[in-house]
């Protein structure tokens, strides 16, 4: 029973369109990085573009809210379009949900608290630290350390390379996590397991099923 909502939910949640752009916006980054790096023959100048990623991500936010949620909104007016968007989202999400429950047979609040223990044994507490963050720092500090000549002094070329390897390291890094984070919050299963329990008890304590 509980496979067949996971199922169900996951296929037509909002969370699922959201991971679409998401791909299709990181493979686009990526593209451009490597053709403006070759075309220009350095990496630096494909580091511009890192700041073009939030701009297009919320414009898809703006454009989502405009013409699917039917709100009156301004494009300069990020923090409420944002909010709008988010608790848009998620009430269509909630509603998907009560459909999906119903349709299963968890159509009654004990049954609907039952899905929430359900859930809460499943959904893992452990926190994950910055441990790769963490250990991508600790190699590139042996890079510098060994980088030194022997008057304790870095040419310009090592440390240009040291300060590329950096900011490289750093980007990955956070196009990683942004990635993951993205693609785990509308397929991974403990986020899924999160998503499940959070609506559930919202439903549940706002007596949505009844």
């Amino acid at each position: 029973m509980y496979y067949n909502i996971e199922k169900e939910f996951k296929k037509n949640s909002y969370y699922k369109k959201d991971l679409v752009f998401v791909l299709i916006l990181l493979l686009s980054y990526i593209m451009l990085a490597i053709i403006i790096g070759s075309l220009l023959n350095s990496v630096w100048y494909s580091y511009g573009l890192i700041p073009l990623i939030i701009p297009v991500q919320y414009t898809y936010i703006y454009h989502i809210t405009k013409k699917n949620f039917n709100f009156p909104v301004k494009y300069w007016d990020l923090k409420r379009n944002v909010q709008i968007y988010m608790n848009e989202r998620k009430s269509r999400d909630t509603k998907l949900l009560i459909k999906v429950c119903e349709k299963n047979g968890i159509n009654s609040r004990p049954k609907v608290l039952e899905a929430i223990r359900h859930y809460q044994v499943l959904v893992p507490r452990n926190i994950i630290g910055s441990g790769m963050f963490l250990s991508l720092i600790a190699v590139i500090i042996s890079v510098v350390a060994f980088s030194f000549n022997e008057n304790n002094v870095i040419s310009s070329e090592r440390f240009q390379l040291i300060m590329a390897l950096f900011l490289l390291a750093t980007i990955l890094y956070a196009l990683f996590k942004f990635t993951i984070n993205q693609i785990t919050s509308s397929f991974g299963r403990k986020a899924l397991y999160r998503k499940m329990e959070d609506i559930l008890s919202l439903i549940y304590f706002q007596s949505l099923i009844k």
